[in-house]
């Protein structure tokens, strides 16, 4: 395979690479907004296809690892590049990509922040509960039981 040929194969999983990237990042978005609203009922089926989005990323990854060590061997990593608008749109969809994944880590990081709060009010409610039923046991009439045997004998 020849370096344009490599370079144009790269470009496109490039591409196809940004296009999951921005379906990410729009499934993050959507989870901090499920996560901002007071029931959270169908949030696990988003977070499912979240998961298998991110495993499709990973995997995409490592199948284009060879091609970029073979671009970088053949030349793709210096000279001329930007002349090449092939390699230059490539170059400026890695840069979007590299944004991408900044503001990703941004909403995660809000997400896993909203996360860790409602988890606090969650503990702080069940707390009260608890406490609010000790404190109604302290009025509840004493139960006096019946005996469970009598003695016979006399």
């Amino acid at each position: 395979m020849t370096s344009g040929e490599i370079a144009q194969r790269l470009a496109g999983r490039v591409e196809e690479d940004l296009a999951l990237f921005e379906r990410f990042h729009a499934l993050c978005e959507e989870e901090l907004s499920w996560l901002e609203r007071p029931d959270i009922e169908g949030l696990e089926t988003l977070l499912e296809g979240k998961e298998a989005l991110m495993k499709e990323i990973e995997e995409r990854a490592e199948e284009s690892a060879p091609l970029w060590t073979r671009f970088a061997e053949e030349g793709g990593e210096g000279g001329e590049r930007g002349e090449d608008s092939l390699i230059g749109r490539m170059e400026e969809n890695v840069g979007r990509i590299r944004t991408l994944i900044g503001r990703i880590q941004e909403v995660e990081s809000a997400a896993a922040d909203r996360l860790a709060q409602r988890k606090r009010e969650a503990q702080d409610a069940l707390g009260s509960l608890g406490r609010g039923g000790r404190a109604l046991s302290a009025y509840r009439p004493v139960r006096i039981f019946s005996p469970r045997f009598l003695d016979k004998r006399e």
